[in-house]
């Protein structure tokens, strides 16, 4: 070793003195930029914190409880919905093609896209890039304008059509044809069908139409036309049948009645030929005269006698007591065409007004959401114009994007139980 050191001289130190190493601000200025962390927070830390980092642990998970509440609050009307689908789907069919699932569409877009610039908001914070954060932040506030501005143009149809909950129910049958498929055209021939019978028609004739109201009317209003509590009206006592002409009645009884009907008694829905689309006009008047045999005795009281029910091992059920099965095709004939539609056909079903409560009810808190968003935004993007973000903690820039995520999020949910389902 001493040989190869006389060989060798030694390499000289290289030390750099204060004076010739480079400055600290212009390496520093080399480098990339990299991502702030939640560490760099020159907010004051409060007495209970030891470490900004613990402050900053703590204050999210203060924020996640706060989604947690907000998924459950969704999460019970979301059971009240599955409830309802469960037991009523029939609002649910009747509904759902009256709302405009191209709008609904457009809306989930907007959303969604909103999160995209949502997440850029906070990556700009991240990286100290005012101007970024500032035009992704204003993008994210446009498209919580546009939602709701679209949510609006679809709320202000259904209050136009009368598709409002509860009591306020009272739908436009035109509305709800067109929402259905119909045209223009068919509208006006649907409207011709509340006119006068077409010319051809014989007089109704009362046997006939004892058999078809057997078969298709006793079912609510009894054999007798006495009614059933809860299912139609006692037809011998009526003074609506009274006071009203053949003419009148077919035409009645073409399009049914809704039980928002101030004429209705027993607030029900009476379906469009009594739910029994193969009767045509001219069974209609059969009918109507067999109406015409019962006393319209408006203070007449009915005993209703309870028999006792026959064993079917000791007696036999007396025919006269079995109702005739409905009327059908004889032989090989080709059955009758159905009658054509009319606008009660497009009647709702009970309970409709259900479904729109349940519309209001979810599309709605929703919409109060997205306007709690928007003012979080607004507050965020003051923030960003004063230049608070570029040194400062970015932590409620991040916090704000969770929330506004969130409400996308139950949007998409929201958006197929609703408008797709």
């Amino acid at each position: 070793m001493e040989l190869v050191s006389e060989i060798l001289p030694a390499r000289p130190s290289r030390k750099y003195t204060p004076a010739t190493s480079p400055p600290r601000r212009v390496v520093e200025d080399a480098l990339p930029e990299a991502p702030a962390t939640h560490t760099e927070a020159v907010e004051p830390l409060t007495h209970h914190f030891t470490t900004p980092d613990q402050q900053y642990h703590a204050s999210k998970l203060g924020m996640w409880l706060f989604l947690t509440t907000e998924v459950l609050l969704f999460a019970g009307l979301f059971c009240v919905y599955a409830v309802l689908r469960s037991s009523k789907p029939e609002i649910f069919a009747w509904g759902r093609p009256l709302l405009d699932k191209n709008l609904g569409t457009i809306n989930t877009l907007i959303l969604i896209a909103s999160s995209f610039t949502m997440a850029m908001a906070v990556r700009s914070a991240q990286l100290r890039q005012r101007r970024l954060l500032i035009i992704m932040l204003s993008l994210t506030l446009l498209a919580g304008f546009g939602f709701l501005g679209i949510k609006a143009i679809e709320y202000d149809d259904k209050i136009h059509f009368g598709l409002l909950p509860g009591d306020r129910f009272n739908p436009n049958l035109k509305y709800v044809a067109v929402s259905n498929g119909v045209t223009r055209k068919q509208l006006r021939d649907m409207a011709n069908r509340y006119g006068p019978p077409p010319a051809g028609l014989r007089t109704g004739d009362a046997q006939l139409g004892k058999e078809l109201f057997t078969a298709t009317c006793a079912g609510c209003h009894a054999g007798d036309g006495t009614g059933k509590p809860n299912q139609g009206a006692n037809l011998r006592a009526s003074k609506f049948i009274a006071s009203k002409n053949d003419q009148e009645l077919l035409a009645f009884v073409r399009g049914g009645r809704l039980p928002t009907d101030p004429n209705s008694v027993l607030k029900l829905t009476m379906p469009p030929r009594g739910g029994n689309p193969t009767l045509n006009d001219q069974k209609l008047l059969d009918v109507i005269a067999y109406l015409r045999t019962f006393k319209q005795e408006e203070n007449v009281k009915y005993l209703s006698v309870v028999m006792p029910t026959p064993d079917p091992f000791t007696a036999n059920t007396p025919r006269s007591e079995i109702p005739p099965a409905a009327i059908g095709p004889a032989g090989v004939a080709k059955p009758e065409s159905p009658a054509p539609k009319i606008l009660s056909d497009y009647s709702p079903p009970p309970n409709e007004a259900l479904f729109f409560s349940t519309y209001f009810l979810l599309t709605g808190l929703h919409g109060l959401h997205v306007l709690a968003g928007m003012g979080v935004v607004t507050w965020l993007l003051v923030r960003a114009f004063r230049g608070h973000f570029d040194r400062g903690p970015y932590t409620p820039v991040e916090f704000g994007g969770m929330y506004w995520h969130l409400v996308d999020l139950i949007w998409i949910v929201l958006f197929p139980l609703m408008y797709l389902a």
